[in-house]
């Protein structure tokens, strides 16, 4: 295979994923919207509840791709809800670190329950190796993309 079919190929690959991305989304509204939230805002929940311990807004939106801003305004949501509850940051009192409070546990586990279902369904009949494969593909693009060049002309 020629760089030419492999850059066509990519091409294809990230058209579709930005397709994936539109249908994921609204996948997920339609899943979390019986618990009052969007897709977002269970994104947010899913990366507090990946990270263990508290975890800033500017983690938050670099850990999902979203902007910070987008991030402050749905925690602000989710506080309201009484998903998750501000921390004190030692390191920067001005950032305060979230962590999910018992009723976000609570409501993220059910969610999670509900998307292993969908999940499942997807990933019918789709071999271990190939996904294995998707993964490291698409985590190997991530990992380039904040380091790669649009061309010669962005010098």
């Amino acid at each position: 295979m020629n760089q030419s079919n492999s850059i066509q190929l990519l091409h294809e690959i990230i058209i579709k994923i930005f397709q994936l991305k539109t249908l994921f989304m609204d996948k997920g509204d339609q899943l979390v919207t019986p618990f009052g939230l969007t897709s977002t805002q269970w994104q947010i929940l899913g990366a507090i509840s990946m990270s263990n311990k508290p975890i800033t807004v500017p983690q938050i939106a670099g850990f999902m791709g979203l902007t910070r801003q987008g991030v402050q305004k749905q925690i602000n949501y989710l506080i309201a809800e009484k998903l998750c509850r501000p921390h004190m940051n030692p390191k920067n009192l001005r950032s305060p670190q979230y962590a999910l409070t018992d009723k976000g546990n609570n409501v993220f586990a059910q969610i999670m329950s509900i998307s292993d279902v969908w999940i499942a369904g997807l990933g019918e009949n789709i071999k271990f190796e190939d996904l294995f494969t998707t993964l490291r593909v698409l985590t190997t693009l991530s990992d380039r993309l904040p380091t790669s060049s649009l061309g010669e002309d962005d010098e």
